[in-house]
């Protein structure tokens, strides 16, 4: 993961253009990450962690939840569950339809939706996977304006 996690962070100095002003860079505080662990019930992936502590919130052509101030991240994956979603999901993205979370038992990151009745389906092995394809992505889309 290390070497994912660096291969991210190049990706983003590299294209300052892109993502320059695309992210908080507002840390939590570990009080703050076992009080979101706390109101949720879970503990946080240590993935997610390193993306709060690096990143705060936010993206460029996406939008990862995560704190600026409160932690949106907890608010979203308390109000996906008056819905039905599992207690072992935490919401990362809002994608409106559907978000995507990640599955704390084992890391992956999975999309669910309170319309569909289909549970939660596969999309990347880690966090950091799909955060690489959410920046190569914005990228690609950045280019194309």
């Amino acid at each position: 993961m290390d070497t994912m996690r660096a291969q991210i962070k190049a990706l983003i100095e590299a294209n300052t253009a892109v993502f320059e002003d695309a992210f908080s860079l507002v840390p939590p505080s570990d009080e703050d990450i076992q009080k979101a662990e706390q109101q949720l019930g879970v503990e946080i992936p240590e993935s997610y962690i390193w993306f709060l502590k690096e990143y705060g919130y936010g993206g460029f052509f996406f939008e990862f939840l995560g704190c600026t101030g409160s932690p949106s991240f907890v608010q979203q994956t308390l109000k996906e569950r008056d819905y039905g979603l599992p207690s072992n999901l935490l919401v990362v993205e809002d994608c409106d339809e559907h978000v995507l979370c990640i599955n704390i038992d084992d890391g992956t990151i999975v999309s669910w939706s309170h319309y569909d009745h289909d549970g939660s389906l596969f999309r990347f092995d880690s966090f950091e996977a799909f955060f690489m394809d959410r920046l190569e992505n914005a990228i690609d889309n950045y280019e194309e304006e």
